[in-house]
């Protein structure tokens, strides 16, 4: 059944992210306008608009619709069958697939949500690839296993490609040393397809998501909170510095990695007189996005990181250095940042706290 999802125009435009694309519906292609978002999120539905100044968007599962793509980039999806493995439980599913490879087979590559990853020390491992012969789908993965023997890592797609090889010998050599990556997968397709059909040619769909990176200069003023949580209200603490924030939007619209570069100076009173600090902050924080569109005029985040302090000690003659776990939250506004932070010194609670408001202006934009 086709969800229907009713929009006022305004609200398209500030609340998705459209770019021109195409659905391919039964056999007849449409042509109009898709909300761009993360592969993961697209690989379980796509939203489409034939007119922006219109008020309704269909949204498709991959039961209804069999491939979508984007104009300006040729980013294509199928509508396939998947194989989903975690933790010995093995679920069907139907996902909307990226293409990378044309010919007598075809390629697929699928981003999986975190719930259906078997990546525990193997980081990389979030994906699929599912290759179509004769119009069947076949699921090439690897599974990180944790059991009473210990870790294994077991390369399924290597036995799957030697089955669906059979009919090509030279090929199945290629196999038992096969690595789980676009490299080496696309080699073994590549000359499997030419072997089965040396006439036929072969299309790799080379596509690459370019990263977003919003950077510029920041300014923050805070106060100190002893460890009882009460504000020393004669202190003060100014930072300048400058700030990136890099998202990768093809495996999440949602976290970024935002790090920067800051001096801060620290004064406040003690019984001798006042204290002075002079310190390089390096911040380095996730941050959750909370807009739905990575073009929203005002994009809401929360955050948790770390941030490494480095103080010059003028008597001992080197550089202290203090970890500072942080939370924070904040907002961008068109060119603007604004965010609060809570950040401590060091790891125990009763630790001194540094409370700081930011105020930062994107040069990016």
């Amino acid at each position: 059944m086709v969800l229907f999802c009713l929009f006022w125009a305004t609200n398209i435009a500030q609340g998705a992210n459209f770019e021109p694309a195409y659905i391919i519906l039964d056999k007849d292609t449409l042509h109009g306008y898709i909300d761009r978002t993360d592969e993961v999120a697209l690989s379980k539905r796509v939203c489409f608009t034939q007119n922006l100044l219109g008020t309704i968007v269909h949204c498709y599962s991959p039961f209804e619709i069999k491939r979508f793509g984007f104009k300006n980039d040729n980013l294509a999806f199928e509508a396939v069958e998947v194989e989903i493995r975690k933790d010995d439980i093995t679920v069907k599913a139907m996902r909307f697939a990226k293409v990378v490879l044309l010919g007598y087979t075809q390629l697929y590559k699928l981003q999986l949500p975190i719930e259906e990853q078997s990546a525990r020390f193997n980081i990389d491992n979030t994906f699929l690839y599912i290759l179509n012969k004769d119009n069947i789908f076949y699921t090439l993965g690897q599974y990180e296993v944790i059991s009473e023997n210990g870790y294994s890592l077991k390369k399924r797609y290597i036995g799957v490609l030697n089955y669906v090889f059979s009919d090509c010998p030279q090929v199945k050599t290629l196999l038992s040393e096969l690595n789980f990556n676009d490299k080496e997968i696309l080699y073994a397709v590549t000359a499997y397809n030419t072997c089965i059909r040396p006439k036929e040619s072969t299309v790799l769909l080379s596509y690459e998501v370019k990263p977003i990176l919003k950077h510029g200069v920041e300014v923050s003023y805070g106060k100190l909170m002893d460890r009882n949580h009460y504000f020393i209200t004669n202190s003060n603490v100014v930072s300048t510095g400058y700030f990136w924030d890099l998202m990768k939007p093809d495996l999440s619209t949602k976290i970024s990695t935002m790090f920067g570069v800051n001096y801060q100076y620290i004064h406040y009173k003690i019984k001798e007189g006042y204290m002075k600090v002079h310190s390089i902050r390096v911040p380095f924080i996730l941050q959750a996005n909370l807009a739905n569109s990575l073009k929203a005029h005002k994009q809401p985040f929360v955050s948790a990181g770390l941030t490494a302090l480095f103080t010059p000690n003028n008597n001992i003659g080197y550089v202290n250095f203090m970890p500072m776990p942080n939370i924070g939250f904040g907002v961008y506004a068109g060119n603007m940042r604004y965010a609060a932070l809570l950040e401590n010194e060091g790891f125990s609670l009763k630790a001194t706290k540094f409370v700081s408001l930011s105020l930062a202006y994107r040069l990016d934009r």
